[in-house]
């Protein structure tokens, strides 16, 4: 039982290592654009996500069987991209929050 205890907290911990290592990528990207280019970049990826948002909300309320490995397989594809617009998303806010802190408007 403690076995299979420390295995599952060790899975845990790595999900979230694994996406604080994405947002740190992704925020490093961001470091030499200019402010303007980050607004954009943040106007741009929001209309993305709300964009994959709405697609999964059709898809949800749609007549199409649930049971469906079809019907899984595009809610897991959906999910799986709008999970990767916000954390874009979120790496622009924080870039552009703390450019703003800083000063730093170039």
């Amino acid at each position: 039982m403690k076995i299979t205890a420390r295995f599952v907290a060790a899975l845990a911990l790595a999900a979230i290592l694994c996406t604080a290592g994405t947002a740190l990528a992704g925020k490093q990207d961001y470091a030499s654009m200019t402010t303007a280019q980050l607004q954009e970049a943040a106007r741009v990826e929001r209309q993305a996500y709300k964009s994959v948002r709405k697609q999964i909300r059709r898809l949800v309320n749609g007549t199409a069987n649930k049971n469906t490995p079809e019907y899984k397989a595009n809610y897991e594809k959906l999910t799986r991209e709008a999970e990767d617009r916000k954390v874009t998303l979120d790496s622009l806010k924080e870039t552009l929050a703390e450019r703003k802190k800083g000063g730093g408007a170039q």
